[in-house]
Order: structure tokens, then sequence, then C-alpha cells
């Protein structure tokens, strides 16, 4: 894998995953009804996976996508999302790891401390540093959710085992003094 690029900062413009996604999806047209963790539009909580957490108020999700800058484009969109996440990825192509969240805490001025800390682990065992970027730095407007500014990309190249990869993202509220541990898979095929 070429050096994880630390991080891409920039301001807003396997089943589980991609079923979140889409719950998510319709959740966007609607302000999020809970501020306890991820809901329904039917205000249902969904239960904490291992991409997808909440701690409190914040909740936060990691997607992963062979085509970030699409991603990006797609949530800056007025309506609706369609957000396309990946579970695998070949040689040579790009991997972008974003992280969306809601319920940042606000300080006395109104703004939000949110950060992520990236890392990855090979199919060996050996853990990558990824960066340290921030997240937002304002509230979620009526609950909703927001794509983070920070995120991971990188390649992989022919010295790259074949196998499962796992990216962490570690989420912290520097004013609620609260975390979100989030974990995702990426198969890397031949």
């Amino acid at each position: 894998m070429r050096s994880a690029r630390p991080l891409h900062r920039q301001p807003l413009p396997r089943r589980g995953l991609q079923t979140a996604l889409r719950l998510l999806t319709c959740a966007l047209a609607a302000p999020l009804i809970s501020h306890a963790g991820w809901v329904t539009l039917d205000g249902k909580p969904l239960p904490d996976r291992p991409e997808m957490r909440s701690n409190g108020n914040l909740g936060a999700m990691l997607v992963l996508s062979n085509d970030g800058d699409a991603f990006r484009r797609a949530w800056a969109r007025p309506t609706p999302p369609q957000l396309k996440s990946t579970d695998k990825v070949r040689r040579g192509e790009k991997l972008t790891a974003s992280v969306l969240y809601h319920g940042c805490q606000a300080n006395a001025q109104g703004a939000c401390d949110l950060t992520v800390r990236f890392n990855m682990v090979t199919p060996e065992g050996r853990v990558t540093p990824g960066g340290t970027g921030p997240l937002g730095d304002r509230p979620s407007p009526d609950g909703q959710v927001q794509l983070g500014h920070a995120s991971l990309a990188t390649t992989f190249d022919h010295t790259d085992a074949i196998g499962r990869y796992q990216v962490h993202a570690v989420i912290t509220d520097r004013v609620a003094r609260r975390q979100v541990a989030l974990t995702a898979s990426i198969d890397l095929i031949p």
C-alpha cells in the first residue's frame, strides 16, 4: 500500500453497510428524530455495528468508497444522495474512508471540536497510521447527519497482500469528552 495519504481535507463539495447507507439515505431527507444514537425515519433506534456507533448524542458511521470524489459530489447534491460504498478494492484503485456524523456538542461560542484519527490494519496485522484531522466545527442543523471534513485516502499496489484490511476511525468530541470507535473491512482482491 502506498503510504496512506494522511488526510484528505475538503470543506463539503457487504451488505450490512449497504443496508445502513440505504436507511441513512432515507433519513437524510428529514432530521434525525432522536438525539441519542442512530434511528430510523419512524424513530426506532438502530443497533450499533462496527462501522456505525453512537455514544450519547454523538453518532458516527465509517463509509469506504473506491471513488471518494463521487461520494462527496453525491453528498453535496440538494436531493437525498445516492451514496455508494464498497467492501472490495483492486490493486491500483483508490480507497477513501469517510465519516458521517451527527450530535456533536457545541461549546460556549457555538462551535464543535470534533476530530478523527485513522489507521489501517493489514491482513498480517501490521498497523499503518492514517493521520488525525478535524471532522466538523459546527453542530448539525436540526440534528441532521453531516459529512466529515477529514477522510483517509490510500491506493493499494503490487506489494500489498491480497486479503482483508481493517480501517479504524476514532471520533472524538472534545467538548462533550466522548469518543466513538469505528471499524470497517475492505477486501483487496486480485
